[in-house]
């Protein structure tokens, strides 16, 4: 770590960032002062001139792309996720190519690219932007004619600066106006290809087509192509025209060009404008350079096969045609992952089946890069938060799934990078790895409180459309951000994620108790928990009626008798617990090891319980109850 500028003493900044931001900056200068024929030092020194101009890029309407398949077709789901994730990713990718080439900039002065966004530093002068207008314009009817205002890659290149405002005391201000722009192009929509110098352009104006079902299948096979190939590839090239064979028969046009996958991740084709790898090659010390893609999907093995047929009958084993058939090495569909949610290590194969979506992000991203370090703000801290937190989602987080000692190699990614991802497996996996994704993140920024994140997550069955899941954990994520931010919400609940963490450490172990032929707790115990910590919730909600009849939160009226009866939750469960748990275990002169069950379940749910923390309870109850009855 180096520090982010001469004027600062503090190394934490890589020296990866702070060399490509130095680049994209001389190359800016460089290119600035040749085209205004002011090469010299005077010039050159002057930080008041406004010579730079920023360009950024937003991809917008990501989540109505991903999901708008043909209605009446399962067949490839998984692939054509999996294939429109990538392509999302490369779809920024080559428009900030081509965005750069057309103003003969470096790609250095690709200074920001994440998570669907992107910023890009150019020379500040008439000829450049001219270059990046019939570009962008290029681009917007591309984007048009493509996906018809299905999806939009909304440009703007209105900011510009001077030297003195990279200073750390303007920088915030600068960032800020940005972010401003960047929002403000999300309403003038295709404006590159709808206005040119004469006002209004009606011949763009017209979509070319109105979305039909042909239309749908059409794309929706190109993606099953790509997403079949994925997996098999190695390395991505790019070409302007005429690309090498590949593993993709028919080449994918992005904005004009052509992606082509390849086996090989040694060997850079002839014409490619762009070339990396997607997996690690086998020699560590190779320069070949490296892109993280979030593309993890969980692969049949036979442990899977053997816990997937056992105690399963011919219709609940036959799947719907979504992937491939289930064989070793071959793609686990979601209904399989349903299946497989069910504990294979139950004799009676008690559980639910059932997939979970989870959605999160980062809270206040752009407040917290732009205010984030206080009155240090700079670009290079930004810009290397960014790229670290980008990392993050994009190749940690799939790093974890591919992980031997770690049990998440059966979710798949729809995507993830930025601050966000979007993730779907079996329903218990998908519980733990929340609560290892918050404390992952904690750890990655060395245990600051300033960044948090918001979560939701959401249940549904093998045969459940993504896109409904997808709006579930969605609606989810936004309740949880309306709660207060840094909680996650789930079953209709609100947690923070002390709470969250500490009702599923009670699940797993009111599960094992469950799961104990030899202990008396059974699912109808669970079922009758969750009914008192329902209770609970409702006493920390209820307001106490004036004798007029004042209103519940909730809108009904509330007298003393209701009172009363929410009020008996502790004493019901006290003594279902110690008649139908305690009882039974003093009977039987049970080893220490049940005594000790019993204590715990009494100092937990009896003594230590409050009303407010009932949320807890009803987590952990209904884990446990899933996981022990299907219904």
């Amino acid at each position: 770590l180096i520090p982010a500028s001469t004027i600062d003493d503090v190394p934490d900044v890589s020296l990866h960032d702070h060399s490509r931001l130095v680049a994209a900056i001389a190359a800016t200068l460089y290119a600035f002062h040749r085209e205004s024929d002011s090469l010299d030092q005077c010039s050159i020194c002057d930080r008041r001139i406004p010579k730079y101009r920023f360009v950024t890029g937003d991809l917008s309407g990501i989540q109505r792309h991903l999901f708008r398949l043909p209605t009446d077709s399962r067949k490839g789901l998984a692939r054509c996720y999996r294939a429109r994730s990538f392509f999302l990713a490369m779809l920024t990718h080559v428009a900030t190519l081509k965005l750069l080439r057309a103003v003969r900039m470096p790609v250095t002065n690709r200074v920001l690219d994440a998570g669907g966004r992107f910023v890009l530093l150019v020379p500040n002068t008439p000829a450049c932007r001219d270059r990046l207008r019939s570009e962008a314009a290029q681009i917007d009817a591309w984007m048009l004619k493509t996906y018809g205002g299905d999806l939009l890659l909304n440009l703007d290149d209105s900011v510009t600066a001077c030297g003195e405002d990279f200073l750390e005391d303007r920088f915030s201000r600068l960032f800020r106006r940005l972010q401003r722009h960047t929002d403000a192009s999300k309403k003038r929509s295709f404006r590159g290809s709808l206005v040119d110098s004469n006002g209004w352009n009606t011949h763009a104006a017209r979509l070319p087509y109105v979305v039909s079902t042909e239309w749908l299948e059409e794309r929706a096979e190109q993606d099953r192509q790509l997403g079949s190939a994925l997996p098999r590839a190695r390395s991505v090239a790019i070409f302007e025209d005429s690309p090498a064979d590949g593993l993709l028969h028919q080449p994918r046009n992005v904005l004009g060009w052509k992606l082509q996958l390849f086996a090989d991740a040694t060997r850079r084709p002839a014409a490619s404008v762009d070339w990396f790898t997607i997996s690690t090659p086998g020699d560590e010390s190779s320069a070949t350079p490296v892109r993280a893609v979030a593309n993890h999907v969980p692969i049949w093995t036979r442990d899977d096969l053997n816990a997937i047929r056992h105690g399963r009958s011919a219709e609940q084993q036959a799947a719907p045609d979504d992937e491939d058939s289930r064989r070793i090495g071959g793609l686990i569909t979601f209904h399989d992952l349903a299946e497989l949610a069910v504990d294979a290590d139950s004799a009676e194969q008690d559980g639910l089946a059932a997939i979970a979506c989870l959605k999160a992000d980062v809270d206040r991203l752009g407040m917290w890069l732009s205010h984030g370090c206080g009155d240090r703000v700079s670009f290079g801290r930004t810009a290397s938060i960014s790229r670290d937190l980008d990392y993050f989602f994009r190749a940690f987080l799939p790093s974890r799934m591919e992980a031997d000692d770690l049990p998440y190699r059966l979710i798949y990614t729809v995507f993830a990078g930025g601050d966000d991802l979007m993730l779907i497996g079996p329903w218990p996996v998908m519980l733990r790895f929340a609560r290892d994704l918050r404390g992952w993140l904690s750890q990655f920024v060395g245990g600051s409180t300033s960044v948090t994140l918001s979560a939701g997550y959401a249940l549904g069955g093998g045969a459940t459309p993504v896109s409904a899941l997808a709006d579930a954990a969605g609606r989810a994520v936004e309740t949880a951000k309306d709660a207060g931010r840094d909680r996650i919400a789930l079953f209709g609940d609100v947690l923070r994620w002390p709470q969250f963490e500490q009702a599923l450490e009670w699940g797993e172990t009111l599960d094992d108790m469950a799961k104990d032929s030899a202990f008396p707790l059974t699912p109808s115990f669970l079922y009758r928990l969750l009914q008192y910590a329902r209770m609970a919730q409702r006493v920390a909600a209820l307001r106490l009626s004036d004798p007029a009849g004042e209103s519940h939160p909730a809108g009904r009226p509330v007298g003393m008798r209701d009172v009363r009866q929410e009020l008996l939750w502790r004493s019901h469960m006290a003594y279902d617990l110690q008649r139908n748990i305690a009882d039974p275990v003093s009977r039987k002169e049970a080893d220490s090891f049940a005594e000790k069950r019993v204590e715990w379940l009494q100092q937990t749910l009896i003594h230590d319980l409050q009303p407010q923390h009932a949320s807890v309870l009803r987590l952990a109850a209904t884990y446990a109850l899933y996981r022990n009855r299907g219904e």
